[in-house]
């Protein structure tokens, strides 16, 4: 399966008022760059839009590294610098590598997709949390309003940090979704909630 490089970013002002004239000079590179599959990008819905994700597909992960170790690296820092806020990079921006299990493409297409992290708690397993999200997947993707498959898989950067992408039709459907199956829904959610932490946002995405 390819690698998603998942990045969570404070927006600049210039990408809230016109997110896709930001992301242009970003695309036009990773268009010419070997192993670069697509690019979505999107506001986060919860907040006031200062939040922002992108979702870049790699071939492998081998093709992202390849890239952040060429000598012209310093230009899709300044590209992808036209996202963040202003202040220090790092402090704007968390990126993760993740292999999911099933294509993301579908969720991330989808007209909202949820977005949901699993942080670990300490002393626990990653593979009873790998194994709770997967019972969770079987009753999301026969949900009402949902868009399967969704997709998780842990960071490679962060072992203990898992991601859920879930397409739906909307946000009111993710969460109508929940209220009508409310004993089975707890069920999962409780076994995760022992597991991990967990939050969950909502965002749009766009195909760049």
């Amino acid at each position: 399966m390819p690698i998603v490089e998942f990045l969570t970013i404070n927006t600049s002002e210039a990408y809230i008022k016109d997110p896709a004239s930001s992301v242009q000079p970003l695309v036009d590179i990773l268009k010419k760059t070997d192993g670069c599959i697509t690019f979505y990008h999107g506001a986060q819905e919860e907040g006031e839009k200062t939040k922002g994700h992108v979702a870049i597909i790699w071939e492998t992960y081998e093709h992202h590294a390849a890239l952040m170790r060429d000598p012209s690296y310093p230009l899709v820092g300044e590209a992808f610098g036209l996202l963040l806020a202003p202040g220090i990079p790092q402090e704007n921006a968390s990126m993760d590598h993740i292999t999911f299990l099933v294509d993301s493409e579908t969720a991330l297409s989808a007209p909202t997709t949820e977005i949901a992290t699993f942080t670990l708690k300490e002393g626990g397993d990653p593979q009873d949390l790998d194994a709770a999200l997967g019972d969770l997947a079987k009753s999301i993707d026969a949900a009402d309003g949902a868009h399967p498959p969704c997709c998780w898989g842990s960071s490679r950067e962060r072992g203990g940090l898992f991601f859920l992408l879930v397409g739906w039709d909307s946000s009111k459907a993710h969460i109508a979704s929940a209220s009508s199956r409310p004993a089975e829904v707890k069920v999962v959610t409780d076994r995760l909630r022992n597991l991990a932490d967990v939050a969950v946002v909502h965002t749009a995405f766009s195909k760049a």
